[in-house]
């Protein structure tokens, strides 16, 4: 008996360890990104007017939002039963909306629910990153450094230099880069959506931990072997959110332009 509670003890302080470990960077990157994304878009709307903004940045912002959300549907199986990529309702506050179903017996689409709620995080900082890539070309970002926190600093240093100040490209990426970062928070229906992902994650883990800890930790093994990939993942995170940080400080907090 004794043995069995050892060994349940052990299961829980694992999974307890492994959600800390694989989850725990990404919500507190999640959180980051949706705090200075919040912030630029208040400034732009209280600085331009709410329809000014979503003239001039909102619908791209609001289009990769939406299309964060459906890729992770078609990701998970979810069936995708309307879609609004932008849409605006003033009067809700509802710029566009991705509604979806699922069967809620299969553990595969219950964890997809996690992964749709925060996907416009995802694809935002990946646009942002990729919207980089094409503007400033292949950079061996990783010459000197050790960690995703260093290479994203050297990639984001590459930016901001006064000679790109004279490059018409360098405006076009602002405008990307500022669209879509004004636009990747979440609202509450995506948190609650990824709250009910993220307790099927935890059960999961503790199913596969409570079937296979007693061979070996394989949870860790494969994230240990996926590292380089989790690295990369990190790098593309943060160097987002530099991005979002520089930019709400910068964005004036002015009142609407008359």
């Amino acid at each position: 008996m004794q043995e069995i509670i050892s060994y349940i003890t052990k299961v829980i302080s694992t999974t307890a360890f492994q959600l800390f470990l694989i989850l725990g960077p990404i919500l507190l990157i999640a959180f980051l990104m949706n705090f200075f994304s919040g912030a630029i878009e208040r400034k732009l709307t209280r600085l331009l007017g709410i329809k000014l903004y979503l003239l001039l940045f909102g619908w791209l912002g609001t289009c990769v939002h939406e299309s964060g959300h459906a890729l992770f549907c078609l990701i998970f199986r979810h069936k995708i039963n309307e879609i609004k990529f932008f849409k605006p309702d003033l009067e809700t506050g509802t710029l566009g909306y991705v509604n979806h179903s699922y069967n809620p017996k299969s553990p595969y689409q219950n964890i997809g629910n996690f992964f749709i709620g925060i996907g416009p995080i995802l694809l935002g900082a990946v646009v942002i990153y990729f919207a980089t890539y094409l503007y400033l070309g292949d950079i061996n970002s990783n010459e000197g450094n050790t960690g995703p926190i260093s290479q994203a600093m050297t990639l984001a240093g590459h930016l901001f230099k006064p000679a790109n100040l004279l490059d018409w490209k360098f405006y076009l990426f602002l405008y990307i880069t500022l669209s879509v970062g004004g636009a990747i928070n979440l609202s509450t229906p995506d948190i609650k959506g990824a709250g009910k992902g993220f307790v099927a994650i935890i059960f999961l883990l503790l199913l596969t931990n409570l079937v296979t800890l007693w061979m070996g930790n394989m949870v860790d093994s494969i994230y240990n072997i996926c590292s380089d990939f989790f690295l990369i993942f990190y790098v593309v995170m943060i160097f987002s959110i530099i991005l979002n940080a520089v930019f709400a400080l910068i964005i004036p907090p002015f009142f609407r332009m008359r």
